[in-house]
């Protein structure tokens, strides 16, 4: 309370105050770059500087970094040794660029980096002391790849990244005990024994070409996620991956079978890269996982208990055009997407009750009937390809966000569409008459596709519509009404090039956007008198006069 009453006492001064204000103004907290030495020597208020690049290659005294600079990167030109001192003490971030590749020794870095950064090119040997011990996060580029020792790493370090060219064996306390997480590169492939990644570690990242079988204990039961590359395809077995694992990603090629205790318990979020595709018995999958991804190629029938009760999102690759029956999908799944090639036909209650955001792929194109999509969906995507009629009750009454596929082009009758929906995009290939009612009054934002071009009058658009956005082609004069006088926001496409007058468009818009080719000479009832966001296309070029442009509009754009 003291201290605060001090401070408040000091802040209360106006001259004190304005001069601290005038001080913090002048921080410059983005980075500058400087392009010679003269225009380094040159740069005023040198000293309210925070974040330098070298890019150039004139050699200069460090000294003259001022202690305001917390982080100092240095360019691809720069490629000179480092002495103790050329750094500043302030700087807490280092970055070396492209070409930089000097050996390092002890003191040659500060004490006060905790972040260094090394560029493509840097491959020196590392000894104790190289890097500082004050350290936290290393990331070493492409090049480097030098062999290990106890001690090469300070275990100051708490995020450790190698890059691509990295593939040296790892020893006992190569990397060192403070390490929590560790990211291989892309040519790793060295076998890995118990010990060789420290049991600090919670997240542990192979690279691509990571290949090699694992035995209980080489991956120390402190990791909580674990991601595998590309390559990796060796068989798993109960314990191998450690239950401390929370959430598992294997690669491209991973397609081993799995059996009951390969995937730990404590997975709550499971990923399989394109090429899994193997049957799944009850069991395969254990009971924690929430969050279940199959990639491109799986395309297995399931039975009811494939999936566990427990998973509560669902995703399907490209490739899975398996038919679905009531339960194979568990019952608590709350986001379900099926993917590309999803075409099978569905009854009522083959998808369960609980579904709430559901996505279909490209080339679904089934009619819907009631029921076929559950009473719980909030949010429905149909695919490109799908084109079927709608009738009542096929988009159950709880959706409030639906989006229609490039290629539904059906006329829609009131009641067609629930009263539920309150964002409503259509796809590119529709253009159909929007008669009074066909839009339910509940839509607030609206999306027309590329080929909509139909003419509109004022019971088209739902009077509670606040967006509103035309695609490419629609280019129809407008007249007052036409535009509901609750839209805020309008966005015509690129074709549109019809004049505006007498209010066409309402007042309440306050951000408008045009296309391209929009080039109409303006007038003072033109534009809404609230406008704030203003937006013109590419060929736009016509005179502004006085009176043109509300006084209201704060961002203009061309």
């Amino acid at each position: 309370n003291q201290a605060n009453n001090l401070f408040f006492k000091v802040w209360r001064n106006i001259v004190i105050r304005n001069e601290i204000i005038k001080h913090l103004k002048l921080f410059i907290n983005k980075n500058i770059v400087f392009k010679s030495l003269l225009e380094f020597i040159e740069f005023p208020n040198k000293d309210y500087l925070t974040s330098v690049t070298i890019n150039f290659r004139e050699e200069f005294d460090y000294r003259s970094i001022p202690p305001s600079v917390t982080t100092l990167i240095f360019s691809e030109f720069f490629n000179q040794a480092i002495k103790p001192g050329d750094i500043p003490s302030s700087v807490l971030n280092v970055v070396f660029g492209f070409n930089f590749d000097q050996p390092l020794k002890p003191g040659d870095i500060p004490l006060s980096v905790k972040c260094l950064t090394f560029g493509k090119y840097f491959n020196q040997p590392l000894y104790q002391g190289s890097i500082p011990s004050s350290v936290e996060v290393l990331t070493f580029a492409e090049r480097f790849n030098q062999e290990l020792n106890e001690g090469s790493i300070p275990q100051s370090v708490k995020t450790l990244t190698f890059g691509s060219n990295f593939n040296w064996p790892l020893c006992d306390r190569s990397i060192p005990p403070s390490v929590q997480k560790l990211v291989f590169g892309y040519k790793f492939n060295q076998p890995l024994k118990q010990g060789d990644i420290p049991s600090s570690v919670k997240i542990l990242t192979f690279g691509n070409k990571f290949n090699q079988p694992l035995k209980v204990g080489d991956i120390p039961s402190s990791v909580e996620i674990l991601s595998f590359g590309t390559y990796f395809d060796k068989p798993l077995m109960k314990g191998v991956i450690p239950s401390s694992v929370k959430i598992l990603t294997f690669g491209y090629y991973f397609n081993n079978p799995l059996k009951v205790g390969d995937i730990p318990s404590s997975v709550t979020t499971l990923s399989f890269g394109a090429h899994f595709d193997r049957t799944l018995k009850q069991g395969d999958i254990p009971n924690s996982v929430q969050t279940l991804t199959f990639g491109y190629y799986f395309n297995q029938k399931l039975n009811e208990g494939s999936i566990p009760l427990s998973v509560k999102t669902l995703t399907f690759g490209a490739y899975f055009n398996q038919p679905l029956k009531e339960g194979h999908i568990p019952p608590f799944v709350e986001i379900l997407t099926l993917g590309y090639k999803f075409n099978k036909p569905l009854r009522a209650k083959d998808l369960p009750l609980g579904i709430e955001i559901l996505t279909f792929g490209y080339k679904y194109d089934y009619p819907l009937e009631p029921d076929v999509i559950p009473a719980s969906v909030n949010n429905l995507t149909l695919g490109w390809c799908f084109n079927q009629p709608l009738k009542p009750g096929d988009i159950p009454r709880g959706v409030k966000t639906l989006k229609l596929g490039n290629c539904f082009n059906h006329p829609l009758k009131q009641g067609d569409l629930p009263s539920s929906i309150e964002t409503l995009t259509f796809g590119d290939d529709y253009n159909q008459p929007l008669r009074a009612g066909s839009i339910p009054p509940s839509v607030r934002t609206l999306s027309l596709g590329y080929f909509f071009n139909q003419i509109l009058d004022e019971n088209s658009i739902p009077s509670e519509v606040q967006v509103l956005k035309f695609g490419r082609c629609f280019n129809h004069p407008l007249k007052k009404g036409d535009i509901p006088t609750l839209v805020t926001n309008l966005t015509f496409g690129n074709c549109f090039n019809q004049e505006l007058r007498d209010r066409s468009i309402p007042t309440s818009v306050t951000a408008l956007t045009f296309g391209e080719n929009y080039n109409q000479r303006l007038y003072e009832d033109s534009l809404p008198p609230y406008l704030e966001h203003l937006t013109f296309g590419l060929y736009f070029n016509q005179p502004i006069k006085q009176g043109h442009i509300p006084p209201s509009l704060r961002v203009l754009t061309f």
